[in-house]
């Protein structure tokens, strides 16, 4: 007997797929000859596979119809049918039949496709004379033999009996590519590269056939980065919050931020700058900027905060009445002090006499002030530039008084003060 075993195309796919498992049903090569088949005899052919094959369906083909079948495969026992391995049943019609039977896998050898009838069937069968039939008696209504036993044998003959299946099951590719981790059809979840992962998907293909799928998994990273920043005062970040003090742990993701499509999750490193002193002091007609890291620029506020000219010294000594501050610049950062009112309404050009003078200043520390005239009671005090009074002495019926600095180098400053007199002189010790 001529054999029908379909050959069917497996492929690779570089997308996954189920595949598809199809089939050759031609059976024009039988010359339409016929014969009978006598009810209540377990008669059948010889199918030699070459190749592994997964059995899906039996076909066969009859002339008359009606008639009730069973139809089995049985593996070779020496040559002979054997041990049953598949079944089906059902009514003939005229033509093809085909009959679904429990899926084997049949590795390469030879079977026996074997039918029973309950009344006379018409057979397509080829006269081919190396062909042969094995038979023995049974009994349409018992169950099929598990085993065949002793069977008889003839030639000249050999039924339009077929396999329908494939001779692979059906594989295919599930290329995937993946941030951080991929949970498979597998239910495995998988957080690295993978080309070795398998799964069988039961009559997955078209045709009905087993698919397995192997996966072909990239796995790509969600990126890290820091964002550095550095600000004066206060910050607003991406993630919407306003920061006033340093902060180097907040985080924000970036869904699809990075550039291989993955999320970039973002850590803030900010540094929050700021002038930290914004206090002044004043002292007489001077008026002093506390914070010693910055650098200045004095301000007049009555003049819509504009400069003045060549004062960026921490002091700044007013000489008419109006509004006063300074600009600060620290750290990257600049603010201004508040303003700073000074009003010499009503005092004298002159507090002490003609001859008022403060000598040498720059001094060594030891220096006179001659007051221009004798005064009853005058007081002195020596202060930094923060305001701290350092020293302080009082004197009596003085015109020339001789006072001595004892503190390191640096500017200092003197108020003078005797009755309704005050002066304030810039001393520098060197």
């Amino acid at each position: 007997m001529k054999k029908l075993i379909p050959i069917f195309a497996i492929s690779t796919l570089s997308a996954f797929s189920y595949g598809q498992c199809t089939q050759n049903a031609g059976i024009d090569y039988y010359l339409g000859s016929t014969s009978s088949h006598t009810p209540n005899y377990l008669l059948g052919s010889a199918i030699t596979l070459t190749s592994s094959f997964n059995l899906i369906e039996l076909g066969f083909l009859s002339i008359n119809s009606g008639q009730n079948f069973k139809v089995a495969v049985y593996d070779d026992a020496a040559g002979n049918p054997g041990n049953l391995l598949t079944q089906g049943s059902g009514t003939v019609v005229a033509g093809t039949n085909i009959v679904d039977v429990p899926d084997a896998v049949l590795p390469a050898g030879t079977y026996y496709f074997m039918a029973v009838f309950e009344s006379v069937a018409s057979l397509s069968y080829t006269g081919a004379s190396t062909a042969g039939v094995w038979y023995i008696s049974h009994t349409f209504a018992n169950p099929l033999p598990a085993s065949f036993g002793a069977p008889l044998f003839y030639t000249g003959q050999d039924f339009s009996y077929y396999f329908i299946g494939s001779t692979s099951t059906v594989t295919a590719t599930d290329t995937q590519t993946a941030c951080n981790s991929l949970t498979w059809i597998d239910g495995n979840t998988y957080t690295s590269d993978n080309n070795t992962a398998t799964f069988n998907i039961v009559g997955g293909s078209v045709g009905g056939c087993d698919s397995i799928v192997t996966l072909d998994l990239t796995i790509i990273n969600s990126s890290t980065g820091t964002d550095v920043q550095t600000a004066c005062n206060t910050f607003t970040w991406i993630d919407g919050n306003t920061y006033t003090s340093d902060n180097n742990t907040a985080t924000f993701n970036i869904i699809g931020g990075a550039a291989n499509g993955c999320d970039s999750l973002v850590t803030l490193d900010l540094t929050i700058n700021n002038v930290s002193d914004l206090t002044t002091t004043t002292v007489g007609t001077i008026i002093i900027a506390n914070n010693t890291a910055a650098t200045y620029q004095w301000l007049d506020c009555d003049n819509a905060y504009a400069m003045l000219a060549g004062e960026t010294g921490s002091t700044y000594t007013a000489t008419v009445s109006g509004n006063y501050a300074v600009q600060l610049s620290e750290n990257g950062c600049v603010d201004t002090t508040a303003c700073i009112n000074m009003d010499f309404s009503g005092l004298s050009d002159e507090v002490f006499g003609s001859q008022f003078d403060v000598y040498p200043n720059p001094t060594d520390g030891n220096f006179f002030i001659n007051l221009g005239e004798n005064f009853q009671s005058v007081k002195i005090s020596v202060t930094d530039l923060t305001g701290r009074i350092i020293q302080s002495s009082e004197f009596s019926n003085a015109n020339i008084l001789n006072i001595n600095i004892t503190e390191p180098a640096g500017i200092y400053f003197l108020v003078i003060q005797s009755d309704e007199n005050t002066a304030v002189v810039r001393l520098v010790k060197q």
